[in-house]
């Protein structure tokens, strides 16, 4: 963000190393990655975790978040997309009444 003052690389590469090596939850780099993509992705969070120390303090609740927000996105579909699945299925059926299966009609 423009308005923001030139982070202390030294201090955020510390406290990060102090996250990763002695926080619990955080002791996943792998995952630790995630959330901050995630957290930089995401509208509300990316104007809110702006430095390592506000990371840690949010890291428990971040993770909650995403993996609900993961999970919703695997099972959740909107109206327009269940319409556009159910009028592709339709066209599909209406293909196959007016035409037949391509199965049936090769082996005539």
């Amino acid at each position: 963000m423009p308005t923001l003052r030139e982070p202390d690389l030294q201090v955020w590469a510390q406290s990060l190393d102090d996250a990763l090596n002695f926080d619990e939850s955080m002791n996943a780099p792998a995952m630790v990655e995630r959330v901050i993509r995630w957290a930089c992705a995401d509208r509300f969070w990316k104007a809110h975790i702006q430095n390592p120390r506000k990371l840690r303090e949010k890291f428990d609740q971040l993770t909650a978040r995403m993996e609900s927000e993961e999970e919703c996105g695997r099972n959740w579909k909107s109206s327009a997309q269940r319409r556009v699945e159910e009028n592709h299925s339709a066209a599909i059926e209406a293909e196959r009444l007016l035409f037949g299966d391509e199965d049936v009609d090769d082996q005539s």
